[in-house]
């Protein structure tokens, strides 16, 4: 709705209020003139009825989807202009009409502040699915996934629900990786040396997203050495059902719809030396790639 509709509405809310006041006096004192005033009076709610209905077709155009509330609201706007068009202009009934005039305009403004919440929430979701796509483009010779993924953001143009669906991920960002070495004493000191290093402190940000229920959620850590290879901690990899990747661990944590800042911490096997060269740390949400990191070991 635009600014000039908003100052006319507020002129004729205004304008119509002292027509009340209007309509009391001559009810108290009457005149040979009254049913004239009334008259003009009538033709003054009318008018600003008429101005109503304007701002409402306004939002309707405004609004990029069918809204049936405020097709609703029009219809009665359009109603009570109906009626005052053929009632007598007595000071009961066209207060009455008033009355319901300044319901409609209080609905109207709750109307408009719903929709305007409703396009933010829809903008924030475009940019999501957007960004999304790019990032499935971007990493499609990461993980053989990562096609599967891209099936279904192709099924998920069939409508509203489906790209909903597409929308219901977490968002991974700033991604770090430092070198580790611990000291006897336990404290940490940060170091890039392959013959120094004894574990990596991975640490990332999830953003909020509200399409996602407060909920136990895990990821899927993978780090690659220098060969490309899978590397662990323990003897085996990490494998779940239905994926063909291999996983260094699994990190799980509760979700609340809210920023949030994890860091793990991912020790080398003594028994196995540390090459040189760079590694490469991935973050897997079941079998989806959602963020990606290197670090270079000296």
């Amino acid at each position: 709705m635009t600014t000039n509709n908003r100052k006319q509405l507020g002129r004729g809310l205004t304008l119509l209020a002292l027509i009340i006041f209007g309509f009391g006096f001559y009810s108290i004192k009457p005149d040979p003139k009254v049913d004239t005033t009334l008259e003009t009076e009538k033709q003054l709610v009318l008018k600003e009825l008429q101005h109503m209905h304007k701002a409402y077709d306004w939002a309707i155009i405004e609004t990029e989807e069918k809204d049936v509330k405020l097709e609703a609201a029009k219809l009665e706007i359009e109603n009570l202009i109906d009626s005052i068009k053929v009632i007598e202009p007595t000071y009961k009934a066209l207060i009455q009409l008033k009355r319901r005039q300044l319901e409609l305009d209080s609905e109207f403004k709750n109307l408009i502040r719903e929709n305007k919440e409703l396009k933010q929430d829809n903008s924030l979701l475009v940019k999501a699915i957007t960004k999304r796509r790019k990032q499935l483009s971007n990493s499609k010779e990461i993980n053989t996934a990562l096609t599967k993924e891209k099936e279904v953001l192709a099924e998920e143009k069939e409508g509203l629900t489906k790209k909903i669906e597409e929308a219901n991920f977490l968002n991974l960002f700033d991604l770090r990786i430092e070198g580790i070495k611990e000291k006897s004493s336990g404290k940490e000191v940060l170091t890039v040396k392959s013959r120094r290093v004894d574990k990596f402190k991975i640490c990332y940000s999830i953003a909020k997203n509200t399409l996602i229920k407060e909920t136990n959620k895990a990821l899927y850590i993978q780090i690659l050495d220098p060969n490309n290879t899978v590397i662990v901690s323990k003897d085996q990899a990490l494998i779940i059902e239905n994926n063909d990747n291999e996983y260094s661990y699994k990190t799980t944590f509760l979700y609340k719809n809210e920023n949030l800042k994890v860091c793990d911490y991912f020790t080398f096997n003594k028994n196995n030396d540390i090459e040189k060269g760079t590694y490469t740390v991935n973050i897997f949400d079941g079998d989806l790639l959602v963020t990606t990191s290197k670090i270079t070991l000296e």
